[in-house]
């Protein structure tokens, strides 16, 4: 993988691990309480300005109740995946907005 597949790997996995933390119904708080990783560092992991070692996504996969497999699900050294990535964020974006308009309809 050239560096340029490897970074988009890493901001794949960063929405992937966001979008398991807002479908999930925590804040990033509470995701650093049940994984013991540091909200700063779920921050840094979401904003893609850091790239977590092993161990840490790991935590934050059974803080999730996640499978890391889903994690890297698509991504393969070598493959254009651009579009269905772009895709894939697009779609789980339009998603969490649902359930926010889901949640304030209900609180009407």
């Amino acid at each position: 993988m050239t560096d340029a597949e490897i970074d988009q790997a890493m901001k794949i996995i960063a929405d992937r691990l966001k979008n398991a933390r807002i479908k999930a119904g925590i804040t990033q708080l509470e995701l650093s309480f049940r994984s013991g990783v540091s909200q700063g560092m779920i921050t840094y992991i979401e904003q893609g300005a850091r790239n977590p070692a092993l161990k840490t996504v790991l935590k934050l996969c059974d803080a999730l109740n996640i499978r890391f497999s889903d994690l890297l699900d698509g991504i393969e050294p070598g493959a254009d995946k651009s579009n269905v990535a772009q895709l894939t964020t697009i779609k789980n974006d339009m998603e969490a907005h649902i359930r926010k308009l889901s949640q304030l309809i209900d609180k009407i």
